[in-house]
C-alpha cells in the first residue's frame, strides 16, 4: 500500500457524460493535459486492457484497466519506472447530479540507483573526499525518506492536487452541458 488519497465531487451532469471524461483521449487531454494512454474508441476498453506509452519525463507508462463498468466505475493501474498507482472512480447519478468519488493508492518508489547516478554526474571532477561527503548526505536523506519522515507533507500535496483536479473536471463537464 502506498500513499492513499480520496476525492469527491458533485457534477451537474449525467453519469454517462462524466464517465466520457475519464476515457475519451480528447477530453482527458483537456482535463489532465494528456490522453492518458486511452484508445480513441472506448469500446475497446475492458478489464485486462493495457496500453504502454512513452510519457516524458516519466518514460514508459503502462495503463491497465482493472474494472470497467460504464458509467458506474472505472479502475486502472498505472505503472511507471519506480512505482505504480491504482485509481478507482465511482459514479452515482441522482436528481440531475453525478457524485464522483476517486480513491487513489500511489507508490512513489524511487528507481534503483537513480540518485546515485545523478550524484556521480553532479560530483564529476570533485575530490574523492567531497564525493564521500555527498554520498553520506544522500544516504541520510534516503534513510529519512524510507522512515516516512516526509510522507505527511507529500500526502497533503497529493491530496490538494486530487481536489484541484476534480474541481477542474467539474468545471469542464458543466461548461460542456
Amino acid at each position: 500500500m502506498g500513499m492513499l488519497t480520496h476525492g469527491r465531487v458533485e457534477i451537474a451532469a449525467t453519469a454517462a457524460d462524466v464517465f466520457e471524461w475519464l476515457v475519451d483521449p480528447v477530453k482527458l487531454t483537456a482535463w489532465l493535459g494528456a490522453p492518458g494512454g486511452m484508445p480513441e474508441d472506448a469500446s475497446q476498453l475492458h478489464p485486462g486492457w493495457t496500453s504502454t506509452t512513452d510519457t516524458p519525463p516519466m518514460g514508459k507508462v503502462t495503463v491497465e484497466i482493472l474494472a470497467y463498468d460504464p458509467p458506474a466505475q472505472l479502475e486502472f493501474r498505472t505503472t511507471y519506472q519506480g512505482g505504480d498507482s491504482v485509481a478507482t472512480y465511482r459514479l452515482v447519478e441522482g436528481e440531475g447530479v453525478t457524485t464522483l468519488t476517486l480513491d487513489g493508492d500511489t507508490d512513489w518508489a524511487r528507481p534503483e540507483g537513480s540518485w546515485d547516478a545523478a550524484l556521480d554526474t553532479a560530483m564529476e571532477g570533485q575530490s574523492a573526499e567531497a564525493h564521500q561527503v555527498a554520498e553520506a548526505e544522500l544516504d541520510k536523506v534516503e534513510a529519512r525518506l524510507d522512515a516516512g519522515e516526509f510522507d505527511s507533507l507529500a500526502k497533503d500535496q497529493m491530496q490538494q492536487a486530487v481536489d484541484a483536479s476534480l474541481q477542474k473536471l467539474k468545471t469542464l463537464v458543466e461548461a460542456q452541458g
